[in-house]
């Protein structure tokens, strides 16, 4: 897509930049360079802004990803369908972003890093489930972050030290659990 269809589409969905970038997990800067002419989407956000353009929704299920399915099948540790929560639990539903295509290897990695198992409580969640469940009405949820579950509560700290060093950006440790995001900002907190 062009900058002008770009700017055509942001205005028939009534989007601000910044809204059309969460929808399809790019920032806010990267949306003003396609508009300015200075850049492209990659192929599977163009992808998605073409599924927006037909006035397809931006909620996909997984096996529409086409040529993106290989990210998702060729993880060693993790896959839709088993028992880690990657797929919104009230609706069965997951966003297919930029953000998860990048998160998902990168959650395979610290999984190896790791050397043990990790479960996954929480991936992506719909609007309705994050507000349901008291997430942040900013959660990257609503994008695509996971909440991950070592073994041992006490090893938390540890995996975020291995967390961040992999380049995850948006870590929160919680009494039994892990938060990891690739906002854009690096964000690190603590909930005990």
């Amino acid at each position: 897509m062009d900058s002008e269809e770009i700017e055509t589409l942001r205005k028939k969905l009534g989007w601000t930049m910044r809204q059309l970038g969460e929808h399809v997990g790019v920032s806010t800067q990267a949306v003003d360079h396609w508009l300015k002419g200075r850049n492209y989407p990659s192929k599977p956000v163009a992808k998605l802004l073409r599924q927006l353009a037909l006035n397809r929704t931006t909620t996909v299920w997984i096996n529409l990803l086409g040529d993106q399915q290989d990210v998702i099948h060729t993880l060693k540790h993790f896959a839709l369908g088993t028992g880690d929560q990657l797929v919104c639990s009230c609706c069965d539903r997951i966003r297919i972003t930029s953000q998860l295509m990048r998160h998902m290897p990168m959650l395979d990695r610290l999984r190896d890093a790791w050397g043990a198992p990790l479960h996954v409580t929480s991936g992506y969640r719909c609007p309705q489930h994050n507000k349901a469940v008291g997430g942040a009405a900013q959660s990257q949820h609503l994008n695509f972050a996971t909440d991950v579950k070592p073994k041992r509560p006490v090893q938390v700290p540890e995996l975020a030290d291995l967390a961040q060093n992999l380049g995850f950006r948006g870590i929160g440790l919680y009494p039994t659990f892990l938060h990891l995001d690739l906002r854009e900002r690096p964000a690190q907190w603590a909930k005990r």
